[in-house]
């Protein structure tokens, strides 16, 4: 799907305008850059289109997601890769824009790793396709209505054994070694991007994340993301020296951070303990944390 939106944003104008309506972005313009799976630091944008205006460029950032769930920060972690491109004059402003099945929308409106502000349905670009009559338009108008049944159908993991068999060893031993945390999710198949292990805290909708790739761990309030100046008063003298605020999407989150703590979910468990083991003392004092503003 993200070729084929790609492929007909720059040969048909009136497909490309689904998207600039969608941003807010009207006039004359013409694409000087394009691009599929972008890489940088903060992760992938599957598309990236810069447009040429009078005096201005202005890039579309495009999330395309058919049933796929939204991964920690995803949303946020867009904007930070445009920032950093505008930063370095790539561009003078950028529009993030997610395409889904109306399915999904619906499903993430209220997801923060899904907080992105501009949306274009798969049903609009089904409509758009139905309109045109050619050969080329009804054979992509049936590759949108499969990838809308598709989420219909549900999204299936693809299994990685070895991400799997991590899952199971980190439950393991934190039945073992740390009782005391409580540690979200199941015994379930996990696909290779599963590496944000959650744990239970006393407070309602409050966990703690462990970032694992990074040797991050947050405990995370939803809904505070533009109130930190509030949650830093609250928390007080409980902030130790080594924690700080971060904001995360909509949430304002308390940071443990070292880069010691960084696992793979791919290698051997046994061969990265210590490194989970200061991990999980990381998690168990953000969650004593938590218990303490819980007496408030």
């Amino acid at each position: 799907m993200d070729l084929l939106i790609l492929e007909e944003f720059l040969e048909s104008p009136s497909f490309a305008e689904l998207f600039l309506d969608a941003a807010g972005l009207g006039g004359s313009c013409e694409v000087i850059f394009a691009a599929h799976s972008l890489s940088e630091a903060e992760g992938e944008s599957d598309i990236t289109l810069v447009l040429q205006y009078a005096n201005r460029k202005v890039a579309l950032l495009i999330e395309d997601k058919i049933d796929a769930p939204t991964m920690p920060e995803q949303s946020l972690r867009y904007h930070k890769r445009a920032e950093q491109a505008k930063r370095r004059g790539e561009y003078d402003e950028y529009h993030v824009i997610l395409v889904a099945p109306q399915a999904y929308h619906d499903a993430h409106q209220n997801d923060e790793n899904a907080a992105y502000r501009y949306r274009v349905t798969y049903e609009q670009l089904q409509a758009w396709f139905a309109q045109q009559a050619t050969v080329r338009s009804r054979f992509k108008n049936a590759m949108v209505e499969f990838a809308i049944e598709q989420n219909r159908a549900g999204y299936q993991v693809r299994e990685v054994e070895a991400v799997t068999a991590f899952w199971r060893c980190l439950r393991r031993y934190c039945g073992e070694h740390y009782p005391q945390l409580s540690m979200l999710g199941a015994d379930t198949p996990k696909g290779g991007s599963a590496a944000w292990p959650e744990f239970r805290t006393a407070l309602e909708k409050v966990r703690v994340i462990y970032k694992s790739q990074k040797g991050i761990v947050d405990l995370e309030f939803p809904g505070f993301g533009d109130r930190g100046d509030q949650l830093r008063t609250v928390l007080g003298e409980r902030l130790a020296a080594d924690m700080r605020l971060e904001k995360t999407g909509k949430s304002a989150s308390v940071r443990l951070e070292n880069p010691q703590w960084a696992v793979s979910f791919h290698e051997n468990f046994a061969e990265q303990e210590t490194a989970v083991r200061e991990a999980l003392n990381a998690v168990s004092r953000l969650c004593r944390l938590a218990a303490d503003l819980k007496d408030l």
